[in-house]
């Protein structure tokens, strides 16, 4: 499996996501979920706020997988 860029995520005032490293933002947007003009900006902002929670996500899966094995 790829590498995906190292969580945490944060969201900006608007719906683009940036990789926390040591000081906010300091990677530059992951992704910019305003581009898809047929949604409504609540829309647009709660997809950022799940893809932002992605490398949460990822690692309660990945602990669940450990504890079901």
């Amino acid at each position: 499996m790829n590498e995906h860029t190292p969580g945490p995520w944060a969201i900006d005032d608007y719906t683009r996501i940036y990789a926390v490293a040591d000081s906010p933002f300091s990677y530059g947007a992951i992704c910019d979920c305003s581009i898809d003009s047929a949604m409504t900006g609540e829309e647009q902002r709660a997809n950022a706020r799940l893809i932002a929670a992605a490398p949460e996500l990822l690692a309660a899966c990945e602990e669940l997988l450990e504890l079901l094995e």
